[in-house]
């Protein structure tokens, strides 16, 4: 359930595209279905929308980045039949999108309604951290600007030892760069310094902790 690092924009090989693996599913929740539904009856329904954000709809003259997160919560995740588990990973254009930008302690709020709603229809929630985005994108938006670094930061610290959810899913630390922290690791990164490459995507899909699904085969 998120934006388009959910969606798995650029998932088919970059900026430039690689033959190799257009039309090969390579998205974070393609690449977690081939690990917890092998041989089994268990979907991973992939609720990511391109641009989406947590607290608001979306910005003007863009209507495919949908409504916010909170509000299609309803629709989009309690109205599917037979879910157990929900990975969330929501935030990052609340922060780089001006229109308006949000302060940390707003997104943490807003997570904080997810988690809670979550729980009150007896789902488990995985909460995942916010993915590094360091340096200029060709989006030319704020997310990898210092403010948006800090905000990013206090959020998933916030993830990390107080979010109240049922486990953490620590995206950010599976693509961060060992040599600078606050951006993806070159091999990972698509090339445009917020989506993640295949190989990113792999690495977002690994993090997830096949025993924290409440509803996925025991291992």
């Amino acid at each position: 359930f998120g934006d388009s690092i959910t969606d798995g924009y650029v998932s088919g090989g970059g900026l430039s595209s690689d033959p190799a693996v257009i039309g090969q599913n390579l998205r974070y929740p393609d690449l977690l279905a081939r690990r917890v539904s092998a041989g089994e009856r268990f979907s991973v329904l992939n609720l990511g929308i391109g641009g989406n954000r947590l607290l608001r709809g979306p910005v003007p003259g863009f209507p495919g980045q949908g409504p916010s997160l909170l509000s299609r919560l309803e629709a989009d995740v309690l109205g599917q039949a037979g879910v157990e588990d929900v990975i969330v990973l929501i935030g990052t254009n609340d922060l780089g999108l001006p229109f308006p930008r949000v302060q940390a302690e707003e997104v943490i709020a807003g997570l904080e309604g997810v988690v809670d709603r979550l729980h009150e229809a007896g789902l488990n929630v995985l909460l995942g951290t916010q993915t590094p985005a360091s340096g200029p994108s060709f989006l030319s938006f704020g997310h990898g600007s210092p403010e948006a670094i800090d905000a990013r930061n206090a959020i998933n610290t916030w993830v990390r030892t107080r979010s109240g959810a049922d486990a953490v899913v620590d995206f950010h630390a599976a693509l961060r760069d060992p040599a600078n922290p606050d951006a993806m690791r070159p091999a990972l990164d698509s090339g445009d310094h917020l989506h993640p490459s295949p190989a990113g995507y792999q690495a977002m899909a690994d993090a997830v902790d096949l025993d924290a699904l409440r509803g996925a085969p025991s291992r």
